[in-house]
């Protein structure tokens, strides 16, 4: 007995097989498009030259150094032993120096205000 096989020469198979081999050629050109050309040669710019011009920006007055002098270095010795040093400058409060100091060095209120004190005594000395 004969076993039963597909006629390869039915008209509806030769669609099907002419529609495989155009969708492979299909793939093969978008393939070939999603390939990454060479990339396009760019206007070199000078490294002297910004993208943007120099624009001036807004700083706020407590931060520009040049208004800023220093009248002294206050020095404070902790109990350990261990020497924090901070620049005063003419702008500057006492009270807020005297609590960034007692923050490093974990002072107790009263030592705090005590140091705004002596703080402010060097400043009006100074100004």
């Amino acid at each position: 007995m004969a076993t039963a096989r597909i006629n390869m020469q039915h008209g509806f198979m030769k669609s099907i097989i002419k529609n495989q081999v155009d969708r492979d050629n299909y793939d093969k050109e978008v393939r070939a498009k999603q390939e990454p050309t060479a990339p396009l040669p760019r206007l070199k710019q000078s490294k002297d030259r910004h993208k943007k011009p120099e624009q001036q920006v807004y700083v706020p007055p407590c931060l520009k150094k040049e208004n800023r002098q220093q009248l002294f270095l206050l020095e404070f010795e902790d109990r350990n032993g261990q020497i924090y040093t901070v620049d005063v400058f003419t702008d500057d409060k006492a009270e807020g120096l005297a609590r960034l100091v007692g923050n490093d060095c974990s002072l107790k209120p009263a030592y705090v205000s005590a140091l705004a004190q002596r703080i402010q005594q060097e400043m009006d000395k100074r100004l």
